[in-house]
């Protein structure tokens, strides 16, 4: 593959993780209105290693939620809130 394939391939992979991002952030701002992104540019950017929270998931945001600062985590079981001392809450089943 040129280097020029490449870039397009690039440019279509960041299209579609784009769209998929906003999809999953829509989704979030529906189901739980009342937690928002410690700073816009958290909600852009997942956490993928997740080890080091006590809620193993898919995928961690840094949000805040009803005053407490904390992640959103996505599992397959649904979606959990979980602060730093690892005390963890069910916001929503699959």
């Amino acid at each position: 593959m040129d280097i020029i394939n490449k870039a397009k391939r690039m440019r279509d992979i960041g299209n579609e993780y784009e769209n998929l991002l906003n999809e999953l952030l829509n989704f979030l701002f529906k189901i739980i209105p009342e937690c928002i992104a410690l700073e816009m540019e958290d909600s852009l950017i997942p956490i993928y290693s997740t080890s080091v929270l006590k809620t193993k998931g898919i995928l961690a945001f840094p949000y805040k939620c009803k005053g407490e600062i904390g992640y959103i985590v996505l599992t397959q079981e649904g979606i959990f809130f979980e602060i730093p001392n690892g005390e963890s809450r069910k916001i929503y089943s699959f």
